[in-house]
């Protein structure tokens, strides 16, 4: 029971820590990151579903976070700040997600090295 407070704790932290790392960016135009070919992909699939722009637009990769991010441009409007959100969420689950993975394959300490690692790295 302590270890699920503990990890909820550090999870809640990195959501909270990244979300206001990145509040300054999130009104930015996506020309700054990965958004540039993210977002424009993501408005052609919530526009016109699969087609084959649609797999030219994603440059070839994996089609989930494009469809995800499309289906919320749909249901919230084309909006930089949603796609920008999701960007944030997912990288909150990969800090989280490392940190359990270095956690259970070590121990604690490294698993927080690990994000911290992470976190810093240039293209994160």
């Amino acid at each position: 029971m302590k270890n699920k407070r503990l990890d909820l704790i550090i999870f809640f932290s990195l959501a909270f820590g990244l979300f206001f790392a990145n509040y300054s960016n999130l009104h930015l135009p996506p020309t700054w990151d990965d958004a540039a070919y993210v977002i424009p992909a993501s408005i052609e699939f919530s526009r016109n579903g699969f087609s084959a722009i649609f797999v030219e637009e994603s440059n070839g990769h994996p089609p989930l976070f494009f469809i995800l991010l499309g289906f919320l441009f749909r249901i919230f409007g084309e909006n930089l700040i949603i796609a920008h959100l999701v960007i944030v969420f997912f990288s909150v689950l990969v800090l989280f997600f490392t940190y359990k993975l270095g956690s259970f394959l070590f121990n604690r300490t490294s698993g927080l090295l690990s994000v911290f690692l992470v976190f810093f790295h240039p293209l994160f």
